[in-house]
């Protein structure tokens, strides 16, 4: 079986999901949130009860799409086909919106050669 890079980011994803569903076992607090995709974007919606846009942070740190308010942050993995610069975010009715544009990807083939 051969392991490539999107399995390991599948791993990571699958102990998000892990660690959000048993907060108390693993000492985190929980936060509530959704992410989806479609063709085009990924989704990633947050529930901030009681936070207005000004009193939410959202900043990429790396490959790592970070979201502060209050005394929250949590750190969501960005798949690498993710546009940063196209990035949105909004906060309506308690609900903090992201959304992540999906890149186009180029398919190439390289020749590496061996020594």
């Amino acid at each position: 079986m051969k392991f490539t890079w999107n399995d390991f980011d599948e791993i990571l994803d699958v102990l998000d999901v892990v660690l959000a569903k048993n907060p108390e076992f693993y000492g985190i607090d929980q936060l509530k949130y959704k992410t989806t995709s479609d063709d085009k974007s990924y989704v990633l919606k947050v529930d901030v009860p009681g936070f207005g846009p000004e009193d939410v942070g959202v900043e990429f740190e790396g490959r790592h799409l970070v979201v502060t308010f209050g005394e929250k942050t949590k750190k969501f993995r960005v798949p690498q086909n993710a546009d940063q610069d196209g990035t949105t975010a909004e906060v309506k009715n308690g609900l903090l919106t992201v959304t992540l544009p999906k890149k186009e990807q180029k398919t190439s083939s390289v020749k590496i050669q061996v020594k």
